[in-house]
């Protein structure tokens, strides 16, 4: 989809970044993005909501906790008043199944405007605490989780110039003139998966079964579902 007049001008307008980006698919429906943002010139902030709009659920505005420390980029960015404060917190909570998210900034003039946009997969497990099993829960989400090493795929990509990278990257080793690149890792990106149920169980655990299925070809794997 391609940016806007409005969205690529504030993007221009505004510098800022993602601690990490929101993974493409997720086994939980609550998720936390955190990172920083501030005005290119020092112009106040208002707000910053993520929209989150799903296919059978009305959308629904979550408001981001901000003026939250950032001493590395009141450091970068000496001349701005507010980059100390610049850290923002945004907790979502996400509908089963693909779900747009949109996170917006208000501006100066209390204007609203679309800074990124992302396609996010929500199949959660939370199924598994109420019935009493949280420890399972949580060990589905952190080893199925490690299968989909990918980002969300984003519209509208943050803007984060080379020379933020290089001064953030300097001021982490202490020298704000020298940049060294992350190094690079092989991870093996896993393409196919099977998912075993026993003949004996009942339809509840088979439906499971075919959600995580579903959730798994979402991310581009080829998945089936086998009864032993």
């Amino acid at each position: 989809m391609s940016k806007s007049i409005g969205e690529e001008t504030a993007v221009a307008d505004y510098a800022f970044r993602f601690d990490a980006p929101p993974d493409r698919v997720s086994f939980t429906n609550r998720i936390k993005i955190t990172g920083w943002l501030l005005h290119r010139r020092g112009l106040p902030v208002y707000g910053i909501p993520a929209i989150v709009r799903g296919i059978l659920r009305p959308r629904s505005i979550f408001r981001a906790r901000r003026k939250r420390s950032r001493p590395l980029i009141a450091a970068a960015y000496p001349d701005l008043p507010d980059a100390g404060q610049s850290g923002f917190l945004l907790a979502l909570e996400l509908p089963a199944g693909p779900s747009q998210v949109t996170i917006e900034v208000q501006d100066h003039e209390k204007v609203w405007r679309t800074i990124f946009v992302t396609q996010i997969w929500a199949w959660p497990l939370s199924f598994l605490g109420r019935i009493g099993l949280p420890r399972v829960e949580q060990f589905l989400v952190t080893y199925l989780a490690q299968f989909f090493p990918g980002k969300a795929r984003s519209i509208a990509a943050p803007a984060r110039s080379e020379s933020v990278a290089r001064i953030e990257s300097g001021l982490r080793h202490g020298n704000v003139e020298t940049f060294v690149g992350a190094t690079s890792s092989i991870q093996r990106e896993i393409k196919t998966v099977h998912l075993f149920v026993t003949s004996k169980s009942n339809l509840f655990i088979r439906e499971i079964a075919e959600l995580l299925c579903a959730g798994f070809r979402a991310a581009g794997c080829n998945a089936q579902l086998f009864v032993d």
